[in-house]
């Protein structure tokens, strides 16, 4: 008996099938690609607004830090507390502070003693500068768009010391706190917005030697 050979027809892919595939696979990958692309923005974006915002707080905890200071004066040496300068950026007003301490108890103002903070313009980078006596001026903080100074006086006013309108209610020597305002931005266009983040910081730095001399 002669067995019978049966021939099962293996069919492929037509090429319609196939384009039918490509086209849902490239719409698959273009959605997967999408969502990285997305989440690499978003963690790009959270990224840069951490930096900025770390860099604003340690700038901040300085400059509160070293004005809590200003005016120590151990040795009763006289001479020593905020100070009153012709140039702007060397004053202590609305957009800077110079003060001077006697940190080390000898009777004199040394180089690290004499601290002025103000914002300084490099390549179109606004900084926050700690400047001190020998003229040094190190990096605090970068891309800041505004650093101001709000004092409040010992009758409860507040304002900027004024040592010329002839009264003796707002001078150094009434300043008892010093309100910091701090704005900065991120260094890069955030991806999502196309915009540079912005974040802004007030603190208080009560002065510990109120009644400067």
């Amino acid at each position: 008996m002669t067995g019978i050979r049966i021939i099962r027809k293996e069919d492929g892919f037509s090429l319609v099938e196939l384009l039918i595939y490509m086209v849902m696979f490239i719409v698959v990958m273009g959605a997967v690609y999408s969502v990285f692309i997305g989440n690499t923005k978003s963690y790009s974006s959270q990224e840069n607004k951490v930096e900025m915002v770390q860099d604003l707080r340690a700038a901040m905890h300085l400059l509160v830090s070293d004005i809590r200071m200003a005016g120590l004066d151990p040795t009763d040496a006289d001479g020593i507390g905020f100070v009153d300068d012709p140039d702007d950026k060397y004053d202590t007003d609305g957009n800077s502070i110079h003060f001077t301490m006697d940190f080390d108890a000898n009777g004199a103002i040394d180089n690290s003693e004499d601290i002025n903070y103000y914002l300084k313009n490099a390549g179109g980078v606004q900084q926050i500068v700690r400047r001190t006596g020998d003229g040094n001026e190190p990096v605090v903080a970068e891309n800041i768009t505004s650093l101001s100074f709000t004092y409040l006086f010992e009758d409860g006013d507040t304002g900027t010391p004024d040592e010329s309108d002839g009264d003796t209610t707002n001078d150094f020597d009434d300043i008892k706190s010093v309100q910091v305002a701090i704005t900065g931005e991120t260094a890069e266009v955030d991806p999502v917005t196309r915009q540079k983040k912005t974040w802004s910081q007030t603190s208080w730095a009560v002065i510990r030697n109120a009644g400067i001399d």
